[in-house]
């Protein structure tokens, strides 16, 4: 019997060490405290006077730890005041000493809600008006820093970022939060970030239907042209669920149906592209930008139809069928041009339209001459084919000009393009004043991707003088390049390599 009572006393004592010791840990916590509502506002008063940073922090640990216990108290926490000196005592510390209390933003918020959402309940009018202007002061607390942040040289956009975020945490409804964390979010390329920020702009009920309107056109902007990062460039499923909700509140807005017609386009919906571009022409036709696509469209389409011909051997039918498409191409851009008459892009796009309407007719003079069977046919159908070029690339003539007077920088790409109307429309002077340009460095400027001393460049001058028959030119020229190839020039033999 002695034996069992042993074991019942130890089995005892081991359940109450259980009950004790968390007991014991608690209360060590609060041990210095004294639960008092009256002495953490004493605290939090002292902590206002001081400017020390260290005795201020000091003074609101010791209100957090007064508050803390005091509102276990159940005499405490059913009164609005003892939740009015906390949400103060949190608002101190989310101010400065997040350290403290992570989480001090939500419990301020939390206790001042307390009292204005009616929760705990009281007659006095100053308690409750104080209450909605201490959340009002934290709120706006956080604003000012977040718009400091943006506003710093250089603009600190990370930290802007936390404070519209420290804004949304007392107040997850506030409008002026949700669209600038999403803005900010964006501004730091974390766009998956932004757009969940946007959503919940969009399907907010308090937001206007500008800051909507917003929202939206930067969803689409998102996940349409940074597809990748949201794992869906195959379909644009997520940009066309933007797109149908922007047409659903802004029906006639024409920036979502032309980046639907994109991505028709991508898509390979080419029927129901087009027939949303002449629609978008037919309701806004003093709007370039459906030109401009439509342009795109066919030009794509003309030069998909030109690839496809094996051995360049084309019939006529073909190459009056690909004639038929660029032209409408040219059409739309030069539509395009008429509305925006500065529209450098377009007079770039344009430019390679009438080049690459060439482009059936140079492949076919380069297959004849190089196909030893065809050396006859080449012989006769030469200057017909020169004739074809000419006619439809020199169509670029007038408008190359203005784009090189307009043009402060032009890439690589843009340098052909120029340099091949010039070429295939037998404008070699035309083509000589620009190229010298251009190794003179007047379109260029740093992180262009093209280099005014590409060797090339004095090839295709030192290839027109040859043309004009220039031999006196075409020879410095060819001095010159031999210096860039650290050659050695002699009257006899010309250029000698190394």
């Amino acid at each position: 019997m002695n034996k069992i009572f042993n074991i019942i006393f130890v089995f005892n004592l081991a359940i109450l060490a259980q009950i004790l010791i968390p007991f014991l840990v608690i209360n060590d916590a609060y041990s210095q405290y004294k639960g008092s509502i009256n002495k953490a506002e004493t605290y939090l008063n002292k902590s206002e006077l001081k400017t020390d940073i260290e005795e201020k922090r000091s003074l609101l640990i010791d209100a957090k730890g007064e508050i803390d216990l005091a509102m276990t108290i159940q005499k405490n926490n059913i009164k609005a005041r003892s939740w009015y000196i906390q949400g103060n005592i949190y608002s101190a510390i989310a101010k400065q000493f997040l350290d403290i209390d992570p989480d001090a933003i939500e419990k301020a918020a939390e206790s001042f809600n307390k009292i204005i959402d009616g929760e705990i309940k009281t007659n006095n009018i100053e308690i409750l008006q104080n209450s909605i202007t201490k959340k009002d002061n934290l709120r706006l607390y956080f604003i000012n820093n977040a718009i400091q942040y943006q506003q710093s040289n250089p603009p600190e956009f990370e930290l802007s970022l936390e404070e519209w975020e420290n804004v949304l945490l007392v107040n997850p409804l506030d409008t002026l939060a949700m669209e600038y964390t999403a803005f900010v979010a964006g501004t730091l390329k974390d766009y998956k970030y932004a757009v969940e920020k946007y959503t919940k702009v969009i399907n907010s009920k308090e937001i206007g239907i500008n800051a909507k309107f917003r929202a939206l056109q930067q969803c689409v902007d998102f996940t349409f042209n940074k597809c990748e990062i949201f794992d869906d460039c195959s379909t644009f499923s997520k940009a066309i669920g933007f797109i149908k909700i922007g047409l659903e509140l802004f029906p006639n807005d024409n920036f979502f149906k032309q980046v639907e017609i994109n991505i028709l386009i991508i898509t390979d919906k080419a029927d129901e592209a087009i027939n949303k571009t002449n629609k978008l022409i037919e309701s806004d036709p003093d709007n370039p930008a459906p030109y401009f696509n439509k342009g795109v469209f066919y030009y794509n389409m003309g030069v998909n139809l030109t690839s496809q011909v094996k051995d360049y051997n084309f019939t006529q039918k073909q190459l009056d069928n690909i004639d038929s498409i660029f032209n409408i191409a040219i059409d739309a851009y030069s539509k395009n041009l008429e509305l925006d008459p500065l529209n450098s892009l377009t007079m770039q796009y344009l430019i390679y339209c009438f080049n690459a309407s060439g482009e059936p007719y140079i492949k076919m003079k380069n297959f004849l001459a190089y196909d030893v069977l065809e050396i006859k046919k080449f012989a006769k159908k030469q200057n017909q084919l020169n004739n074809d070029i000419k006619s439809r690339i020199g169509r670029g003539i007038g408008l190359t000009n203005n784009l090189i007077t307009e043009a402060k920088i032009l890439d690589e790409t843009e340098i052909q393009s120029i340099y091949s109307v010039f070429k295939f429309s037998e404008e070699y002077k035309l083509a000589i004043d620009f190229l010298n340009s251009v190794t003179e460095g007047k379109f260029w400027k740093e992180g262009v991707n093209h280099d005014p001393k590409d060797i090339n460049y004095y090839y295709y001058i030192m290839e027109s003088y040859n043309k004009l028959n220039d031999d006196s030119n075409a020879e410095k020229i060819d001095k010159i390049i031999c210096d860039m190839i650290d050659g050695t020039w002699t009257d006899q033999y010309g250029c000698e390599e190394q």
